[in-house]
Formats: structure tokens, C-alpha cells, sequence
């Protein structure tokens, strides 16, 4: 798994899920300084609160180009991506040399059962989805506008 298991969860994570800052860490591509049940937890009541009404079960980071996103998994067999945001300003080394940086989660989630692990479904750059581009181009932009994507 990308994601860390025994780390604690970020204060505003528990705040709520988008535009929370959460640590992430450069070790042979991004991995989340966040255990994987605090992000689904979290996922999953934004999920509620939203009317998104998805079950994330797991969820994975993943690039594409220059930008980093969020994939979680959902029970129904769909994916929802959210983007995460690089914070410049709060970039750190580790006594190991590990670069140890903030990432804000962004306010955008795009959900789609034919994009479910590929092909689009991305949050744009100020709000919106990028298309999906195979099978039924089912994506569906749950929550409006958020923050610039780096």
C-alpha cells in the first residue's frame, strides 16, 4: 500500500475531509503520512454529509502528470478522485533525508464506476471533472469548486 498504517491522524482531517492538510512523505513516489482507515473514516462521512453516498474500502495515491490525487474505492465498484493540493511553504527533511511535505485535500470529488482505475474522472483546475474516457462516461462531479490544482 502507498498509504502509512501506525501514524496519527492530522487534526484537520478529523475537521472535515476537503481542504484538510494532510503530510505526505517522497519515498519512491507520494505515499500519505495518514493510515489508511483514518482517510477512509474521513472519506466516507464526507461521503454521508455530501449526498455522495459512497463506501470507500480502500484508496490509493496516484500521479497523474504533475499532479497527485486521492483514488478511494468504493463498494459499488466505482472510484471517487479527489486532487491533492502541494503546500510549498511547508516542505521539511527528515533526519533520513526523507522530504516531508503538506498537501491539502481538494474540494472537488469525481466518482465514476467506468473510470473506476483509469481513463479520466480527474478534478479540474477550479472545479469540475475531466471527462471520462471509456465505457459509459459516467463521471460525476459531487461537490463544486475547489482550490487550484499545482
Amino acid at each position: 500500500s502507498c498509504l502509512q498504517e501506525e501514524i496519527n491522524t492530522p487534526a484537520t482531517l478529523l475537521e472535515g475531509f476537503s481542504g484538510a492538510k494532510i503530510p505526505c512523505q517522497y519515498n519512491n513516489g507520494l505515499q500519505v503520512n495518514v493510515a489508511e482507515q483514518e482517510l477512509l473514516n474521513a472519506f466516507n462521512q464526507h461521503a454521508a454529509e455530501t449526498g455522495l453516498n459512497k463506501t470507500a474500502i480502500s484508496c490509493e495515491v496516484f500521479n497523474y502528470g504533475e499532479s497527485h490525487y486521492l483514488r478511494f474505492h468504493n463498494n459499488d465498484g466505482s472510484g471517487s478522485n479527489v486532487a491533492l493540493i502541494k503546500d510549498a511553504s511547508s516542505a521539511s527533511r527528515g533526519a533520513d533525508g526523507t522530504v516531508v511535505q503538506n498537501f491539502t485535500i481538494g474540494t472537488t470529488t469525481c466518482t465514476s464506476k467506468a473510470c473506476a482505475s483509469c481513463c479520466g474522472c480527474l478534478p479540474k483546475e477550479g472545479g469540475g471533472c475531466t471527462k471520462c474516457t471509456t465505457g459509459d462516461k459516467d463521471c460525476d462531479d459531487g461537490s463544486g469548486s475547489g482550490p487550484v490544482i499545482q
